[in-house]
Parts: structure tokens; sequence; C-alpha cells
């Protein structure tokens, strides 16, 4: 059986104890959810977990996420927060219900500390990486503003991150249960971020991305339903044709959403490109009629 989740997320990096871990990156980046890295299909499990030398990993537990701080500098624009989904539930019932793991937050550019560990309590990444063309593709458009645009004016980042509830420990445990996690950001700021950020063209980079132990993964662009001003998706497969993350990105006026949706298991039932779409569908009509 392959791993519970890839992307490790609060209270599901294991089935016995809701332990997670936190991996900052060495370069600066800021925090960033830890991942398995990618392994040998032959050789997952729901207990293998690859460390990547590059990244700093820290334990981290349920409720650790109170006593970080806010990294950003002054008050965000209170409607960013309240844009954010509060729950999602697929169409006929194809995927659990998802609630936030924790608060949803808005941080306001430039940042303080860019190593804070608030983004990653928040945000989900895939365990791969390639160039600097590829970041917001493999990690996320948040990796990019907390790594490129720390000290810029202007920017503004909502993150959340939601999850179907996992049952409690006990005779029903072993009962598998679907899930469904995700992360949503939105974000806001000058022309020239949004421009960078929104640009749906995947650098030949992409196709020789690199996890751990040298595991090799690429961008494979979706289809995407017209959502928004404009939309594109893509997923991130490795070289066995594993999916690791099914991803949306919706832009309406000066902000743009970004929706990452890790492998998982059990996952929901359903095909997961559509429920992407569901999902970004969904995050652009609450952020839209939010934000107008």
């Amino acid at each position: 059986m392959r791993s519970v989740l890839r992307n490790a997320p609060v209270g599901m990096a294991a089935r016995a104890v809701p332990v997670v871990a936190l991996v900052v990156l060495s370069a600066g980046c800021g925090a960033e959810r830890a991942a398995t890295d990618p392994v040998p299909a032959s050789s997952r499990s729901a207990d293998t977990v690859v460390s990547t030398p590059s990244l700093r990993v820290r334990l981290s537990r349920p409720g650790d996420d109170a006593g970080v701080p806010n990294p950003g500098s002054g008050d965000a624009d209170p409607r960013l927060v309240a844009a954010l989904l509060t729950r999602f539930q697929a169409d006929g019932s194809a995927a659990p219900a998802a609630v936030p793991d924790v608060p949803g937050a808005a941080v306001r550019f430039p940042v303080r500390d860019r190593g804070s560990l608030f983004f990653g309590f928040r945000q989900i990444s895939s365990p791969f990486a390639g160039a600097a063309s590829c970041r917001k593709r493999a990690a996320g458009m948040w990796v990019v503003l907390a790594g490129d645009f720390t000290t810029t004016p202007g920017v503004q980042l909502a993150i959340s991150k939601l999850s179907s509830p996992r049952p409690s420990l006990g005779p029903d445990a072993r009962t598998p249960q679907e899930s469904l996690t995700f992360s949503e950001a939105i974000i806001t700021g000058p022309p020239q971020v949004l421009g960078l950020l929104d640009d749906e063209r995947a650098p030949g980079d992409c196709s020789r991305m690199t996890g751990g132990n040298g595991a090799a993964g690429r961008v494979e662009p979706l289809p995407a339903a017209p959502v928004g001003d404009r939309s594109w998706a893509y997923r991130i497969v490795d070289a066995t044709g594993y999916v690791w993350h099914w991803v949306q990105v919706v832009r309406f006026r000066d902000h743009l959403i970004e929706i990452r949706i890790p492998n998982q298991e059990p996952g929901p039932r359903g095909d997961m490109v559509s429920i992407l779409h569901q999902i970004a569908t969904q995050a652009h009509a609450r952020a839209a009629q939010t934000l107008t």
C-alpha cells in the first residue's frame, strides 16, 4: 500500500501518532510541509519516509501552530481570509467533506521571518525540486513569494489547508477511511509579481525534476474548465507514472488562486481532475463574491 499521504499534513503523517514533519527550505525560502520523497513503486509502503539531505526537518504536533506568529509586516486585508474556503464537498459525494486543519490566515509582505513555519502549517508542496523556473510548480506559489518577494511591498498571501476529519484511534481505526486534503492560496500584489506567477507555460526544466534518492518527476498539463478570467492546471508525475499532485490556478482581476491536492490513501472516490476543478470553481466563487 502506498503512503497514507504523500505530503504528510498535520495529524496524517502516521496512523498511530499525530505528528507531522515540517521542512524548512535550506535556501531560506520559508517553511514547507514535509513529504515522503519519491521511491520505487515496489518499495512504497505506509511507513516509507525518506528524508532529503538538503532540507532540515522539524517534528511538530497538532496545535503547535498556535504559537507561531504571523511573519508578515502589518495587518493583511481581512477580506482575504474571508475569501478562503471553509468547507468543501464534491458533487455527488465523490469526496468526503473537508474543513480547515487550522484557521486560514493572510500574510502581508514584506515578511519579517523567511524561515517561519507559519506557511508550512497551511500549505502543501510536492517533494520534487528543479530549476528556479519550476519552483512554483513543484513547491507552490507561496514558496516563490517567500523566497523571492519577501521584501516586496503590496504582496498579500492568504493560505489555508483543508482535510477531511480523520477517525479517532480505536477498534474502527483499522477500517480504511476515504480522505481528502488540499491547500488553497489566494495571492494579490503588483502586476510584475502576478505576471511572473500567472504563466501556464511549463519550462523544459519541468520535465526533469528530481526528488529524494534521485527519483525523477515531471509536470504534465491538464485540461482546465473555464473559471474566472483564465485558468490552467497540471499534475506532477514520477518516472513510474504515479501522480503525486494535482494543481489548478485561477486568475480573476488582480488575484490568483492556487489549489494543490497531494495523492493520499485511502483517497476519495471519483476522478481527481474533476474534484480539482470543483474545488477551484468553488474557491473562485467564494473569493470573487468576497473580494468584489
